[in-house]
């Protein structure tokens, strides 16, 4: 039990170092980059076509954890960068706040008011720990949710088969709402969230990290 953790550690590293040596030229750039489930669907599906668009010599690797093993493989350099929702807070990993998303109530039915949409088929998601806050400071003592959800993911293909009402990122929702499958909740809250990137300066690529965050921070970004 004991050697566990450092067993888990050894397997990563061993796992990065044997795909580093799998890439035979040796122009090409391994790059780590690691987030939670969220993020991916929300927002870096287009950062994803901009790192490769940026930098045609890497060669990416895209992994999904919580907040607390994406800063620990950080921290331990066997991923790049990291991108999270809540600060983990790790000894030595540098926590950078890029951009901020609005998060807003969409349902499936047109001038719903916040009263119908709590309590209509109305979707919890997890969007993590702040987020659990906020969403509780603006709906105190709201009935049950209908379903409570880990992944934006399923609550979005839930709510376009069978309609219903939740928050979601407003980048994932965006073409949604333009084409009216979706519609904003009439008077309901925009929750914030902050989205940090996580990585260390002792880290080689450290370049590539500092383009990898600049799609967020840069001015002509959609996010």
């Amino acid at each position: 039990e004991k050697l566990l953790h450092y067993a888990e550690s050894i397997v990563t590293t061993w796992t990065r170092a044997r795909q580093e040596i799998a890439i035979e030229d040796e122009k090409l750039i391994p790059f780590f980059v690691g987030s939670t489930p969220s993020l991916w669907d929300s927002v870096l599906q287009d950062w994803m076509k901009f790192i490769i668009k940026e930098k045609h010599d890497i060669v990416l690797d895209a992994e999904v954890h919580g907040p607390d093993e994406l800063a620990k493989r950080v921290q331990e350099l066997t991923m790049d960068i990291a991108f999270v929702f809540d600060n983990p807070q790790f000894m030595d990993v540098e926590c950078k706040e890029i951009t901020e998303i609005p998060f807003v109530m969409i349902s499936s039915k047109k001038d719903m008011s916040i009263e119908e949409a709590i309590k209509e088929d109305y979707i919890l998601v997890e969007w993590g720990t702040s987020f659990s806050i906020e969403h509780a400071r603006s709906f105190p003592g709201m009935p049950q949710p209908r379903m409570h959800v880990m992944l934006g993911r399923i609550a979005l293909d839930y709510i376009l088969a069978n309609g219903g009402t939740a928050y979601m990122p407003e980048p994932m929702v965006n073409s949604l709402l333009k084409e009216q499958t979706l519609f904003l909740v009439n008077d309901a809250p925009v929750i914030q969230r902050n989205v940090y990137a996580l990585f260390t300066k002792e880290n080689s690529n450290m370049e590539l990290i500092k383009l990898a965050y600049s799609y967020f921070t840069s001015e002509d970004t959609n996010v």
